[in-house]
């Protein structure tokens, strides 16, 4: 039924010019939906205002979804951008760190290509076991996409190295890559060729904000200048990269072809408000 099952947060990024809708899992299967493939959240709001915005925002924006509610509150993030440059204060022990699998969607599963998910929507442990149940529920052919997404202070170093055992394809950027080399590496070889030894990782995207991005596979590695615009901010970008490349993967296109629809969506995004502008 669906191309891309895209697993995590979802909440309201807390911008100066006001609310917007956003996560990095909603985020990445809206682009990849507009880029032309069926998708849908799984993903947890609250029994509140916020909550039931949420619901109607992404109904308005035709997204499909499994997003169950509960009594905690519907997710906030505070993003302060500094020159386009977000930082952000993640609001705890919210709605989205209690996801649950519905049974429709534990019926959904036939015919999906990829799974998606990133550290953050796990910090909890009820969210951690229900993405380790819908991994499980999946057959061995679908994809599974690790986004990094580091958000300090929610992530370890053990719960980094899971997550890397069971994906397929990762995304990082080249500050988290840093920061994983430091963690997790004491050899002097090539990092990146190293996590896809160790991990069994078939390939690395990595990204280098206004600089760059570089698809790496185990005999080829991809290289693209970041197109120059004028930034309005770039919330969302890495994943408006991620939703493009895995829908033209999915529609058949190289690795080659994805990478450069990944790069046009991704400016286009920076050089708009918000995550998910419309198109």
């Amino acid at each position: 039924m669906y191309d891309i099952i895209s697993f995590g947060e979802v909440l309201w990024d807390m911008l100066p010019d006001g609310k917007k809708l956003g996560g990095a899992p909603f985020n990445l299967v809206y682009h990849a939906i507009k880029s032309g493939c069926t998708g849908a959240l799984v993903s947890a709001v609250g029994n509140d205002a916020l909550g039931q915005e949420i619901l109607e925002i992404i109904q308005q924006k035709n997204v499909p979804h499994f997003i169950t509610k509960n009594d905690y509150p519907t997710g906030t993030v505070q993003i302060k951008l500094e020159n386009g440059i977000p930082t952000y204060t993640i609001t705890p022990n919210v709605a989205w760190d209690y996801i649950k699998l519905s049974n429709e969607m534990k019926n959904s599963l036939s015919g999906v290509k990829v799974v998606c998910y990133g550290s953050l929507s796990v910090r909890s442990k009820t969210s951690y076991n229900s993405l380790k149940k819908l991994i499980s529920l999946c057959s061995d052919d679908v994809i599974k996409f690790f986004d990094v997404n580091l958000r300090f202070p929610f992530y370890t170093k053990s719960l980094t190295e899971e997550l890397l055992q069971s994906c397929d394809i990762l995304k990082i950027n080249d500050e988290e890559l840093e920061f994983l080399k430091t963690e997790l590496y004491t050899g002097t070889s090539d990092f990146c060729s190293w996590l896809m030894r160790t991990f069994k990782i078939k390939t690395i995207i990595l990204t280098g904000g206004s600089s760059y991005s570089k698809i790496l596979m185990p005999h080829e590695i991809l290289y693209m200048p970041t197109p120059k615009v004028k930034v309005v901010d770039t919330v969302g970008a890495g994943d408006a990269f991620s939703g493009a490349f895995l829908a033209s993967l999915i529609q058949g296109k190289s690795v080659a072809e994805a990478h450069q629809q990944a790069v046009k969506i991704s400016a286009f995004v920076v050089g708009q408000s918000g995550a998910c502008p419309e198109y």
